[in-house]
């Protein structure tokens, strides 16, 4: 089987405005597989950096100066920068949640997890997947749960296929992957997810991947 593209990444660039955090994920990451090729304490010296840097992975603060970590999300995925971004927060609304993955967030953690969940999370984008601590998807969840509270109810009407297809949602896999590991098209993969919104009574692949994990976490 051929090896992902991804596997290969190891540059990070980190960038929070707290210095005592930059110090601290540099720590984590000094005896790791990855290589901290610069840091910056704003949104600005990130864009700057990435001419000069060339970073592979992102790590950037939700709430640093402007533009912040989400807004740089924004801005990348408006240039088409496809390259992996995590973010790390103290506070986030479950709205940002929301925005973050629908825009194409690879990780997601609160800095109370960064110490003893960076490098699982950046090995778990470097081999293709979604990293968003547990934490954060019971908040996602919640959210998503409260305006559509028959989702969850749901899942019992999904058709075997249809099943499949969620669970890789819920494991991190994109569309095209997604086609790719069932020998469908891309197209047919958005076909499915859009049957399975209509009887979940949901609207984006965050909220299928919370159902799933919630599911998974009652049978454990």
């Amino acid at each position: 089987m051929a090896s992902s593209p991804r596997q290969s990444l190891r540059r990070v660039l980190i960038a929070d405005d707290h210095p005592l955090v930059l110090t601290g994920m540099e720590a984590v990451l000094r005896h790791s597989t990855f290589e901290v090729v610069g840091t910056a304490d704003g949104g600005e010296g990130v864009l700057a950096s990435l001419e000069t840097l060339d970073p592979e992975i992102l790590v950037l603060d939700v709430n640093m100066p402007e533009p912040n970590g989400l807004e740089l999300l924004r801005i990348l995925r408006g240039r088409g920068d496809r390259r992996p971004v995590i973010l790390v927060t103290a506070t986030i609304s479950d709205e940002a949640i929301f925005e973050a993955v629908e825009l194409g967030v690879d990780g997601l953690m609160s800095k109370d997890c960064a110490a003893t969940s960076l490098i699982q999370c950046l090995e778990a984008v470097r081999s293709g997947g979604q990293w968003i601590d547990q934490v954060m998807q019971k908040r996602g969840l919640d959210h998503a749960r409260r305006p559509r509270p028959a989702g969850a109810d749901g899942l019992g009407r999904l058709t075997p296929r249809e099943r499949t297809v969620a669970d890789l949602v819920a494991g991190g896999m994109r569309n095209r992957e997604i086609g790719l590991e069932l020998g469908v098209t891309e197209g047919s993969v958005k076909v499915y997810l859009h049957r399975m919104y209509e009887k979940l009574g949901i609207q984006t692949r965050l909220e299928l991947a919370m159902l799933m994990h919630h599911k998974k976490s009652e049978r454990s």
